[in-house]
């Protein structure tokens, strides 16, 4: 079994997944992977900000800052399920690029990121995401 064979897509199982596959660009990712994942993040560096806040309030130390180590840390697996889901929608993981472009690049990965993926299979995978010789989970 290779992660995502037909895993239901509930928050719990695409952080697990999304987590899992931190490093691992090939395959799918549908909407609901992405945006589970993206809710993870966002609670998780709240928290870490509100923790860092608790931390260093009135203290004028110049060390990582907690909200700092959970940015670095979500940084790849971020990445990874970003570029999974643009092989949703048959586009190669290249076109994250686009996000530098000021104001158009986010809007654009925004707009994508919210459409459905390539029904059945496409050329990085079928739609279920499974991938040939992936990590067992």
């Amino acid at each position: 079994m290779t992660p995502g064979d037909n895993i239901p897509r509930t928050f719990t199982n695409s952080v697990r997944l999304c987590l899992h596959k931190y490093a691992d660009f090939r395959g799918r990712a549908p909407r609901a992977e992405l945006w589970y994942f993206f809710l993870f993040e966002s609670v998780i560096g709240v928290l870490a900000a509100a923790a860092t806040s608790l931390v260093y309030a009135g203290l004028n130390i110049n060390l990582f800052a907690i909200n700092d180590i959970v940015t670095i840390f979500f940084l790849l697996p971020g990445l990874s399920v970003q570029i999974r889901r643009l092989h949703d929608l048959e586009r190669s993981g290249w076109w994250y690029l686009v996000i530098f472009i000021p104001l158009i690049g986010p809007l654009l990965i925004l707009i994508w990121d919210c459409r459905r993926g390539t029904r059945g299979d496409n050329l990085f995978g079928p739609e279920n995401g499974i991938v040939e010789n992936a990590i067992p989970i």
